[in-house]
């Protein structure tokens, strides 16, 4: 399966970089977008581990890695995984993932 990252979700990452950089450190930043990522790699290898997402945004499905939530999908006749979103837990999850 491939992996897609869309540009909500590249914006998500480096918005979450910036804001663990400036109220931690750069090593700490660095670090949990490695535990991110490796959400993505865990998604990629197995699309069915996240809890379904469907009543929000129908096809979608969303993954708990630390204090966040990876949205993704599967696209392009189910051969790409989309990663869509990547928000804080505490944030209006529903509303921020709505079209």
């Amino acid at each position: 399966m491939k992996l897609k990252v869309g540009r909500a979700a590249a914006d998500d990452m480096e918005g979450i970089w910036l804001y663990t950089t400036e109220h931690w450190s750069m090593g700490q930043a660095d670090r949990y977008l490695g535990l991110l990522m490796d959400g993505f790699e865990q998604i990629r290898i197995d699309p069915t581990c996240g809890r379904e997402f469907a009543h929000v945004r129908p096809g979608y499905k969303a993954l708990n890695i630390g204090a966040h939530v990876i949205f993704y999908r599967l696209a392009d006749a189910d051969q790409v995984v989309e990663v869509v979103r990547v928000l804080h837990e505490r944030m209006d999850l529903e509303n921020r993932v709505k079209p």
